[in-house]
């Protein structure tokens, strides 16, 4: 796509108040952003904020699963996880999220965060959740992949 109508379409965006809570028109800009742009992350983020914002957690959610097969981005898939972790009280999917997202996202360099979230969690839930072994596998996985700021 020609790089010229993506900033005349980002600037497009730009004006129009952010803070202002979700409408038709800026849900038809939205799908024309993402339809001409399918796989820029910022796009969907910025669509699937405003749902949750105006509290459409079921558009959200459809907003999701029509993002996240087609744009393996870490910043997308941290939103997805924040999304699953406060909307869903089953530990069992919550975790087959975090598998989701690093099977998607996980040789990112910048995935560090995720698997951090992750180990977090696994440690929070328990072993009748995550065993010792998955644990382990989580760590061994996370270090086997060359990270930004992993020795931090």
């Amino acid at each position: 796509m020609d790089q010229a109508i993506f900033d005349k379409f980002t600037e497009i965006y730009q004006k129009i108040d952010a803070d202002a809570p979700i409408s038709d028109e800026k849900r038809e800009l939205y799908e024309t952003l993402i339809n001409m742009f399918p796989t820029y992350p910022e796009f969907w983020i910025w669509y699937i904020r405003d749902e949750l914002n105006a509290n459409n957690q079921d558009l959200a959610q459809k907003l999701f699963y029509r993002c996240l097969p087609i744009v393996p981005d870490v910043a997308l898939f941290q939103h997805y996880l924040e999304y699953v972790t406060a909307t869903c009280t089953d530990k069992q999917q919550i975790c087959a999220a975090y598998e989701y997202a690093l099977s998607n996202v996980g040789l990112d360099m910048d995935a560090k965060s995720i698997y951090m979230q992750y180990v977090e969690f696994a440690q929070i839930a328990g072993n009748e959740i995550v065993s010792v072994e998955h644990l382990r596998r989580i760590y061994h996985r996370a270090l086997l992949i060359p990270m930004n700021g992993l020795n931090e």
